[in-house]
This record gives C-alpha cells, structure tokens and sequence, in this order.
C-alpha cells in the first residue's frame, strides 16, 4: 500500500465565542486537494492547531462528509501510526502539529469525494453534576477533496543540481536530482549520464535507481544522488555533461551543463596567478623580485659573515 506525505502552507482560522469567557481556537485551513488517486494508496497530511488560552486546552479531532471514516490523526511522533487520537491538547497560546493520515478504501467507485477535517472544542462539563455542558461548541473545518481514478499516471518532473561545477583532477562529479512525483504511481527513476570533451564522448552509462532508496511517491519530491562521475585519469579541460532521466526507459528529461576539470598544473598556474592578483604576468614579476631580494639577502649575511672572520 502507498503512503504520500503532502506538505503546505495556509492560513490559519480563529473562531471567539463570548459567552461569559473568551476562548478562541484555529487550525490551517488551506483546502487538501488530491487529485487521480488510486483505490488504497494512502496519504499523511500536517495539521496545525493554534489555541489563544491561557492555559493547556484539549480539543476534539473528527472528519466529515464523504470522507468521515476514511481520516484517521496521529501525534507526529507516532511515526509507526500506531495509536489514533480522537482528541488532542494544545499548549498555553501555542501551536501543535499532528498528522492526518487518509485511507482511500479499494471498494469505491471513481468519483470526486468531499468533506472536512474538523478540530472543535471539547464541551465543558458541569463541576456538580458531571454532565457535559450544552453550550455551542467552537469548530473549525478543513475542506477536503479527493478525486478518485482507476487509470496509472505517469508525470515526473525533475531538478538536475550538480553538487559542483569545478573539479580537481581525481575528484568525482557528483549529481543530485531531485524529483517531483505529479503521478499517481510509485517511480523509481534512472538516470543516463553522458561527458564529452572536445566532441570526444569519454564516459556513458545508465545508473539504475538506488535500490536503497525508497521509490518516489506519488504527490511528493524526493531528492536522490545517484550519479557519480570520477576525472581520475582524465585531462584538464572544460567537459560537457548531458544527464537524461527515464522512466521505464522512456525519457523524461534532458538537461546539459559544463564542467572544469583542473589538472596539476592548472591548479599550479591558479596559484600563480592568485599571486599576481589574477595576473599571470603580474604573478611572475612579483615572484621574481621575492626571489631577487632573498638572493640579495642571502648575499649580504653571507658578506657581513666574512668581514667578521
């Protein structure tokens, strides 16, 4: 079964209700919007509560309409998503974050489902009696739309971020690519490397995706390193890198950057040249009178040694 974590930003809904006291309470209400989703994946989403008390408050976690058996919520330390909360406490004007986890049954039709994630305050009880008071409850809600599909999407993006442009010679390329599952699938992206020198290829190969890594999910991104080039052996020199991402061997993307690979003597001449203020030239002057002045130096003790004797 697929699990997806959504991230997202929002705004935050504060309710006031004057009756005697003032209480307020709020959540995140940026709408969660799932669209093409397969029958049983599942999908963890934040949800932040805020409460203006001043003190500890508990309140009442529920999910309505359509999708009011499908919700289920969990502390965020409850990474195993073991034990379920029907009710949450908030700190003293504070915030707290829990994970709302969405089971999409595998028995229901293709359709557009709609409904609420609902954090409401708990009813007061009578301190004499027991019983809950029948004051109205503050809530806020969360709208909620998932759309169900039975067809497999395939929609991949990806960033190609070389972890550096310069190389000394015997170091390695690395390239992270991150990736953006927009499908509904799991994906296990490969990546085809290509490096050319002069319009000479030097180096090819396919690097399948890790077997380490867990595959992309659907709905989130993932960033992977799982390409490596090393210019041991190689000449200096400026190198053209093409990368190609495939996805069951149909490309996805094709991106190409430059990389400067140093030789011994590049990083020599660097060094000179950092001398002379990035002139080479300069460099070569300056370095010349140094040795000029210790010469002569060394020619004066030696003289002054002599005289003494």
């Amino acid at each position: 079964m697929n699990k997806t974590i959504l991230g997202g930003t929002g705004v935050f809904v504060l309710l006031v209700c004057l009756a005697g006291q003032v209480l307020a309470i709020g959540q995140m209400t940026e709408p969660i919007v799932i669209n093409e989703v397969l029958r049983g994946q599942e999908f963890i989403k934040e949800i932040r509560l805020f409460s203006s008390q001043e003190t500890v408050q508990s309140y009442a976690l529920q999910a309505e309409g359509d999708i009011e058996s499908w919700v289920s919520f969990y502390s965020q330390e409850d990474t195993g998503f073991e034990t379920a909360l029907s009710q949450a406490e908030v700190p003293a004007r504070g915030y707290l974050t829990l994970s709302a986890k969405i089971n999409v049954p595998i028995d229901v039709p293709n359709a557009t489902y709609l409904g609420q994630i609902v954090v409401a305050t708990l009813p007061p009880e009578d301190s004499e009696t027991g019983e809950t008071s029948a004051l109205v409850r503050q809530r806020v809600g969360r709208e909620v739309t998932i759309t169900i599909t039975d067809q497999e999407i395939i929609q991949l993006e990806a960033d190609i971020i070389p972890i550096s442009y310069d190389l000394n010679q015997g170091e390695s390329l690395e390239i992270k690519t991150v990736y953006h599952n927009q499908g509904n699938v799991l994906l296990t992206p490969d990546l085809g490397i290509k490096i050319k020198r002069l319009d000479e290829t030097v180096f090819q190969a396919i690097f399948p995706y890790p077997e380490t890594e867990e595959p992309v999910k659907p709905k989130t991104s993932k960033a992977v390193i799982a390409a490596q080039w090393s210019s041991a052996g190689q000449q200096g020199g400026r190198y053209l890198v093409e990368v190609t991402v495939l996805v069951e061997g149909e490309v996805i993307k094709i991106e190409e950057f430059s990389i400067v690979v140093s030789s011994s003597l590049d990083q020599f001449l660097s060094f000179i040249s950092f001398i002379g203020f990035g002139n080479l030239t300069l460099a070569w002057v300056i370095i010349g009178l140094v040795i000029g002045l210790i010469i002569l130096g060394l020619g004066l003790a030696i003289r002054r040694i002599k005289v003494r004797n």
